[in-house]
């Protein structure tokens, strides 16, 4: 019955390994650590959800949903533009204010 939110928690974990991995000369270590390890955490909680009771089901749903409130913070505190990134960002926010006028 729980099959869905393995099979996403796999899906998001392998995903989380691959953004650290294209992330790890752009950002800092210790970002890179933080996402590796919330990463094996989604990998744990989706394969380890096939091997639960169906009384204990709704654990891999509760990990899922600290994790990605773990991912968010992380993300939101240590993600760091660079500075191409920055500089398209702000051509786009002056392309689309100099339209207006």
């Amino acid at each position: 019955m729980n099959i869905f939110y393995d099979i996403v928690s796999i899906f998001v974990g392998i995903l989380f390994v691959l953004f650290g991995i294209f992330q790890i000369k752009k950002q800092s270590i210790l970002f890179s650590v933080l996402v590796f390890i919330q990463s094996v955490g989604f990998l744990v909680a989706g394969i380890g959800g096939f091997f639960l009771p169906k009384a204990y089901e709704y654990i891999t749903i509760l990990a899922m949903l600290a994790f990605c409130i773990t991912m968010g913070i992380t993300l939101l505190l240590l993600y760091k533009k660079t500075d191409k990134e920055k500089t398209t960002s702000h051509k786009k926010t002056l392309d689309k204010s100099n339209k207006k006028e």
